[in-house]
């Protein structure tokens, strides 16, 4: 995202962060549509999708005023909070081993460098992703994209679980040939995007998240990684977002007493409108009517 672009959008989090109610109905408007995209892609499933973005928002609303704690820009914040979300309920759900199979709701252009390139921003420039084509960019934009694991990327590949572990070292470290024991340095790398990917077993996630609260080298890594891969899900073309997310996560958050700017897709109730209006009038008049009947007999 241009400079321009990526100052409105820190601008609107600061205003949320004050409570501004129109920042927020903002903020829906520029970044819902991508947002969604990356919910649908992980999820597979529109309605769930769209609960999941409706939380996206409620947290964006309570965590906006700790923004500047993260260090990141907004746009990379907004798709972790989806993708953690996502990938959370896809996880809940039990049936991630069959996201292998099952037909996916969003067709992600071939894995190749050139179709890749055609989609602006949808990969590094530079450094090992860029160079990465066919098998080896299919497993991460899947891991990225859809929330497959290990145990998923072994049994379409007909590998074991250390192999395909191995593959994906090698792809984001730059390897290439035959894996060297790792430098602390690379150890930390490595760990550091499997973090970010949501590779790691519970108890591994639990101990690199305290890791990243203690060592400001590791959380600077986490970044590093975070930055590096959101072109993956910022590539992705928009779904327009249904409106009842928006009107969800303003329900749930109480501003549905003050209405935010009115959302042209939303439609009005029809007892708000004409419809109403002479559905009422030709009730008044029946009941005169009976009235007037009855006063006559």
């Amino acid at each position: 995202m241009s400079n321009a672009q990526n100052e409105h959008l820190e601008r609107l989090i600061a205003q949320i962060a004050k409570g501004d109610r129109a920042a927020f109905d903002a903020l829906y408007d520029s970044t819902s549509a991508k947002l969604y995209a990356l919910c649908v892609t992980i999820l597979n499933d529109r309605p769930a999708a769209e609960s999941t973005l409706q939380d996206v928002y409620v947290a964006v609303w309570k965590q906006a005023r700790n923004f500047s704690d993260f260090d990141l820009q907004p746009m990379t914040w907004l798709v972790s909070i989806t993708r953690a979300r996502a990938i959370a309920r896809l996880r809940a759900s039990g049936i991630n081993g069959g996201m292998i199979e099952k037909k996916p709701a969003v067709q992600l252009s071939p894995a190749t460098a050139h179709a890749s390139q055609a989609a602006e921003g949808a990969l590094p420039t530079d450094g090992p992703l860029a160079k990465l084509e066919g098998a080896q960019l299919q497993n991460l934009r899947d891991v990225y994209l859809r929330g497959l694991t290990y145990e998923d990327l072994s049994r379409r590949g007909k590998l074991s679980v250390m192999q395909a572990r191995g593959d994906m070292k090698a792809a984001l470290l730059g390897i290439e040939g035959e894996l060297p024991k790792l430098t602390p340095a690379q150890s930390d790398q490595f760990l550091a995007a499997e973090l970010v990917l949501a590779l790691l077993d519970d108890s591994a996630t639990e101990a690199a998240l305290d890791r990243k609260s203690d060592d400001p080298d590791f959380a600077g890594l986490v970044r590093g990684w975070q930055e590096y891969f959101v072109p993956l899900a910022v590539g992705l073309t928009p779904i327009m977002a249904p409106a009842r997310a928006r009107q969800g996560a303003r329900e749930t958050l109480g501003l549905i007493a003050a209405p935010l700017t009115e959302d042209p897709t939303e439609e009005t109730p029809w007892y708000r409108g004409r419809t109403g209006i002479v559905v009422l009038l030709l009730v008044v008049v029946a009941v005169l009517a009976y009235l007037w009947q009855s006063n006559v007999n």
